[in-house]
């Protein structure tokens, strides 16, 4: 059974390959290189609250007017109150794996676009 890392490099790698050539795999390439950042972020927050729980979390002030959500490196004190507490933990992960998984899903969906004219090409050339 194959480790999910090594396609998800070979899914990039050909998508950047693609990137050189064609406008759409430049673009896939974009959205899926921002969902995996976000990916990244959304860990280092659950990370972070675990080891320093009082710069992350979800402020909202007393009025329910202005939110803040995730790290800062001074906690929020005028008035702002931490909602989620140690839930911030489970919420970062899970969007954590949700845009992992977003962003393999844009990268195969633009890859299996590029594909198919190639395909086809080939094709009539034989």
């Amino acid at each position: 059974m194959g480790c999910a890392c090594g396609r998800r490099a070979r899914t990039i790698s050909t998508l950047l390959t693609f990137a050189t050539k064609r406008l759409l795999a430049a673009i896939g390439l974009t959205l899926a290189s921002v969902l995996f950042v976000f990916s990244l972020a959304f860990g280092a927050i659950a990370i972070a609250k675990i080891v320093i729980p009082q710069h992350v979390g979800l402020w909202i002030t007393p009025d329910k007017e202005f939110y803040r959500f995730g790290f800062t490196s001074t906690p929020p004190v005028d008035g702002f109150t931490e909602i989620l507490g140690l839930g911030m933990i489970p919420c970062a992960v899970f969007l954590a794996v949700a845009t992992l998984a977003g962003a393999q899903i844009i990268a195969r969906f633009f890859l299996v676009r590029l594909k198919a004219p190639l395909e086809t090409r080939r094709r009539l050339i034989q």
